[in-house]
């Protein structure tokens, strides 16, 4: 009986290493961080799809707005939507670097589908310049490239679903 146990042991033990040594290497790569912009510092957030369309937040003593220049007026916004959109595009960091040029652009939620997006302080200088595109493949970071730059990275926010909403 005991030596029943022991073999069935034994197995057991080496299907565990088997199952440890085929888990596949993590993904992460050491990436310098991005310099952090000071969530408060940004004044405006510019979203533009692909197809044109634009939508603009504007913070003015500490409340912010969707501003509509078609009909000339700004809509109070969803302050809690805005600070955590803002919070995350202020604090993401790269977690590795996917694509380098622009042969995966489609495949990565590239260009036709892109959604640019612009952080402003108060005096209009950008603070963040970045295309984003699909989230990523482990559902927990978003494809961003800055603008003028080739690198795609990952980043550690989910960034998509804030910006369609």
């Amino acid at each position: 009986m005991n030596i029943k146990l022991l073999l069935i042991a034994s197995l057991l033990l080496l299907f565990g290493v088997f199952v440890y040594l085929k888990q596949p290497v993590s993904q992460s790569q050491d990436m310098p961080a991005w310099q952090a912009i000071q969530s408060d510092d940004v004044a405006k957030i510019v979203i533009q799809s692909s197809s044109g369309e634009s939508v603009t937040l504007v913070e003015k003593q500490g409340v912010w707005y969707v501003q509509d220049d078609e009909h000339n007026k700004e809509i109070k916004a969803n302050r809690s939507a805005v600070l955590r959109l803002r919070d995350d595009l202020a604090d993401m960091q790269p977690i590795r670097m996917v694509a380098h040029g622009h042969g995966h652009d489609a495949a990565l939620g590239f260009s036709p589908a892109d959604i640019h997006v612009r952080c402003l302080n108060q005096q209009g200088k950008a603070l963040l310049d970045v295309m984003v595109g699909k989230q990523g493949s482990d559902l927990l970071s978003t494809y961003i490239r800055r603008v003028n730059e080739d690198a795609i990275f990952a980043v550690d926010k989910v960034l998509l679903w804030q910006l369609k909403r």
